[in-house]
């Protein structure tokens, strides 16, 4: 685990394609860089116990502003700001899976809808049924950064 230490996300399936904000800079994209709609470079972010308190799940903060979090809403990956809300502490906690799909490669299953994974879909990151889906495009590698 890289628990604390800066990291990019990248899909074990596409490398060197990142999660990334789209223009708004709410909705997260797998950032390919042939298809220009995005910064290159990807966001980078924090691996931190998850924040329902869920043993052995893990919740994803932003670098650059700790008050954001990768959260699934509406079947969406989204960057949200941290809510004191119902639901919100469940929908950016997330258990790691191995993947026999690469060596280093890890999925992320919802803490709050079994097996429900982070995926990549059409236009963005989504949440799946695993059953519906491909153990390629829900295994994602993360690539170690500099502390900044």
């Amino acid at each position: 685990m890289v628990e604390g230490l800066p990291f990019k996300i990248t899909s074990c399936d596409e490398p060197k394609s990142y999660v990334s904000k789209d223009q708004d800079g709410d909705v997260i994209y797998i950032n390919r860089n042939w298809m220009r709609m995005l910064p290159s470079g990807g966001e980078n972010f924090l691996m931190i116990p998850a924040l329902n308190g869920e043993v052995n799940a893990v919740s994803f903060q932003n670098q650059s502003d700790t008050n954001l979090f990768l959260r699934h809403k509406g079947f969406k990956i989204l960057l949200e700001k941290f809510a004191d809300e119902n639901g919100f502490k469940d929908d950016v906690s997330f258990y790691p899976r191995h993947s026999t799909y690469c060596e280093t490669g890890v999925m992320y299953e919802c803490c709050n809808i079994p097996n429900y994974y982070v995926t990549i879909g059409r236009f963005g990151l989504i949440i799946a049924n695993f059953e519906n889906t491909t153990e390629e495009v829900v295994t994602f590698q993360l690539e170690l950064q500099k502390n900044e």
